[in-house]
């Protein structure tokens, strides 16, 4: 089962036992019973976001549900790391904790010792803060 959106969803199954015939005989009737699966989002954030500052300014993003195919479920943290190094640009190159974009509490200067554009590239990796992984029976 696969959630493509950014809520928990729940799919529910009847489930009938079917006994083998040795057992049927003592097993008359048995009754079908229901079974609540509750599905988490797994975040998603496309690798097509790209996000430009000047020199000395902080990185503050924000992924957009839906923006790109990104899967946003609230509480939504991130770590990164920097994936192609760059000797013109100064920066903190990785964050091993997840963080919260969206407060602006993760957020890094990039400086730069050139006057022509640079880049820099992140691997970016979300995570949800609580995931939900349970079964319900009834």
């Amino acid at each position: 089962l696969k959630n493509i959106t950014n809520t928990t969803k729940t799919i529910t199954y009847e489930v009938t036992p079917n006994f083998e015939e040795t057992i049927k005989s003592s097993c008359t009737n048995p009754q079908p019973f229901l079974m609540a699966i509750k599905i988490a989002p797994k975040p998603y954030v496309s690798n097509l976001e790209t996000i430009y500052v000047c020199s000395g300014e902080l990185i503050r993003y924000k992924a957009t549900n839906g923006l790109n195919n990104n899967i946003v479920p609230a509480l939504t943290y991130y770590k990164w790391d920097v994936a192609i190094e760059n000797p013109r640009i100064t920066y903190d190159n990785q964050q091993n904790l997840y963080q919260e974009f969206f407060t602006g509490t993760t957020s890094t200067a990039l400086i730069s010792d050139s006057n022509i554009q640079q880049e820099v590239i992140y691997n970016v990796t979300p995570q949800v803060v609580g995931d939900v992984q349970e079964t319900l029976l009834s």
